[in-house]
């Protein structure tokens, strides 16, 4: 599978367990906020879930700059 799907699934999959929702109603323009109201707990909560399952660490700085899914997909394909 490729490595960029994976993490793909892995950010969705994040986000939407901390939404309590579906992954089938996330995509790359979808914000974190507006769109799913997750809130700064929230936020972290879904960097420590994609730390836990890719074994990577994730910045505070990092953290801070997530508008977007495809933001956290970018940051976290950086890492690689």
């Amino acid at each position: 599978m490729d490595k960029n799907i994976d993490i793909e699934n892995t950010v969705i999959n994040a986000i939407a367990h901390a939404a309590g929702t579906l992954p089938d109603g996330i995509n790359s323009h979808t914000t974190l906020k507006d769109d799913l109201a997750l809130d700064s707990l929230d936020i972290i909560e879904i960097a420590m879930n994609i730390e836990e399952q890719l074994r990577i660490f994730i910045s505070d700085d990092t953290v801070d700059n997530w508008r977007t899914v495809e933001n956290i997909i970018n940051s976290v394909n950086e890492l690689f």
